[in-house]
């Protein structure tokens, strides 16, 4: 027998409807963020395009990897690899322990675009807070550790590096 989401919430065990509106309201702001660094830095560059060049930087470098992180078909990998390519936003090169796959890797330009895009995104998020208090960013940064925590738990989300040399750009 399923538990109504209010019983649930009672119980400890999800959100009521109002906070999941909050979130939504929240990822908005986030798709806004992410779909105007893209639209200014790669204008040709899809966001699921620029997911898979995340997940190369990340480290994922074989398409079954990528097909499996993105949950789509292999062949919808090899059609975005082969658009990357002719981009010069990625390279293909045999694997040496399977000679039937390839190895991915972002070139200079795939790299510089992956970390562009991501110092803009930096920007607009220290714009965006900078409409808030100290306390409430504090507040902010704590629930989206939180967000984020959820989010590899559940399986959502993509990898990332950390970029030492970024931080210091505040």
């Amino acid at each position: 027998m399923q538990m109504s989401q209010s019983a649930a919430k009672s119980e400890g065990l999800g959100p009521d409807p109002a906070e999941v509106e909050t979130a939504l309201q929240a990822s908005w702001a986030l798709v806004d963020v992410a779909a105007r660094s893209l639209a200014e830095l790669a204008e040709d560059v899809s966001a699921p395009q620029y997911r898979l060049l995340v997940l190369i930087d990340a480290g994922v470098t074989r398409g079954v990897d990528l097909a499996r992180d993105l949950e789509v078909h292999s062949s919808t990998i090899a059609r975005m690899v082969e658009r990357l390519v002719a981009k010069n936003l990625i390279d293909r090169s045999p694997d040496p322990a399977d000679r039937r796959a390839n190895v991915l890797s972002l070139t200079p330009r795939g790299s510089t675009l992956v970390h562009d895009v991501n110092d803009h995104r930096r920007r607009q998020l220290i714009d965006l807070l900078s409409y808030l208090e100290p306390d409430e960013i504090d507040t902010v940064v704590t629930g989206l550790t939180l967000f984020t925590r959820a989010a590899e738990a559940s399986g959502h989300g993509t990898p990332t590096r950390s970029y030492p040399e970024d931080s210091r750009q505040q």
